[in-house]
């Protein structure tokens, strides 16, 4: 394979890594930042472990289990995407937990849909409707997306 090839190879799968793991993420982050006390420390330690752990350890971990499956190379690449996932997840949590309400509610979005005209076009109202998703309730999700597929 050329480097181009490797390189684009690499983009898919890190696409294909924040694309499954960030409705996990979306699912996880209201427990992150409501958690509190000791149930609260341990849920944010067992959550960030995967991440703090040592690139050293998960690659030693990464090399013998890959050898292992040196004759099933899918089962290779859904156990890289799989550990990459677990590294990923963390940020992507935080970079939720951490987001600032969007500046447009999911009642707001729901206004602009009923005051659309019948007269658009359906890419005109396609249009305008992720217009106010990029405002609205999925806000949060770009930068948490463009740090998973970063890392």
């Amino acid at each position: 394979m050329s480097a181009a090839e490797v390189v684009a190879w690499s983009a898919v799968r890190s696409l294909l890594v924040a694309g499954l793991s960030l409705p996990l993420c979306r699912m996880m982050a209201p427990g992150f930042a409501r958690a509190s006390g000791r149930r609260g420390f341990v849920y944010r330690a067992l959550l960030l472990a995967p991440f703090l752990t040592p690139p050293l350890i998960v690659g030693y971990v990464w090399a013998n289990s890959s050898l292992a499956m040196v004759h099933h190379p899918w089962l290779n690449t859904v156990l890289y995407v799989v550990v990459v996932a677990m590294r990923v997840i963390p940020v992507g949590v935080i970079a939720l937990a951490l987001a600032p309400p969007p500046p447009l509610s999911a009642e707001a979005i729901h206004c602009k849909k009923l005051a659309m005209v019948s007269g658009m076009t359906t890419a005109q109202r396609t249009a305008a409707l992720a217009g106010f998703c990029w405002r609205g309730p999925a806000q949060p999700d770009f930068p948490a997306f463009g740090l998973m597929f970063l890392l």
